[in-house]
């Protein structure tokens, strides 16, 4: 029989930016082998709370164009962070102005620095 999951251990839990969306090695192997599934598992965000075993609450639900938007506003996160200095690692992905997270920003400081 075959294992229903392959652990990776190391960095492959470690966050990396393709073409402006985050995910993991792990994640990109999943989604090769199992692309169907994986949009199905791993294509959306839910924030949601649990208190105990019994009960639950979804606060948010995210896909399709919802789900891009998110990830948009968490690239334009990321991005602010870097410039303003941050050392996270994920800070690797983001080199200048130009780099695919801080597309949104920049334009959105651009149009602001217009406007004034």
């Amino acid at each position: 029989s075959r294992p229903a999951a392959v652990h990776f251990v190391g960095g492959a839990h470690w966050p990396i930016w393709v073409n402006g969306t985050p995910t993991t090695l792990l994640h990109d192997v999943f989604s090769r082998l199992y692309p169907s599934v994986s949009e199905r598992l791993l294509g959306s965000i839910e924030l949601l709370f649990q208190i105990g075993g019994a009960y639950e609450n979804r606060l948010l639900s995210l896909r399709g164009s919802g789900f891009r938007s998110y990830v948009r506003f968490v690239g334009s996160v990321l991005c602010l962070r870097c410039t303003l200095g941050s050392a996270d690692r994920e800070c690797a992905y983001v080199s200048s102005w130009t780099s695919p997270p801080c597309g949104d920003l920049a334009i959105v400081l651009l149009v602001l620095g217009q406007a004034v």
